[in-house]
């Protein structure tokens, strides 16, 4: 592996209450958000690059100076609405 080796995520923004959700309760809460969102369609646009090992624990040296590589921590990028 290496440092810039990404996979790709579709965010979902969710409120508060969602995450106090019992794992039973959220994975049904996640599926029927998931059911409406491909029963209208999508972009590849709306998925976000998830450098894999930026996920804390995953790789050793993950320290400050790790993730201040822009060329691998990028902000995320805005996508305009359809």
């Amino acid at each position: 592996p290496y440092k810039a080796i990404t996979g790709h995520t579709w965010v979902m923004d969710v409120t508060p209450d969602i995450l106090q959700l019992d794992a039973g309760d959220l994975q049904c809460w996640v599926d029927s958000e998931m059911e409406i969102r491909l029963q209208h369609g999508f972009s590849t646009a709306e998925f976000a690059h998830l450098p894999v090992l930026g996920v804390p624990g995953w790789w050793s040296g993950q320290d400050a100076a790790f993730y201040a590589d822009t060329a691998v921590f990028r902000p995320r990028r805005k996508h305009s609405p359809q």
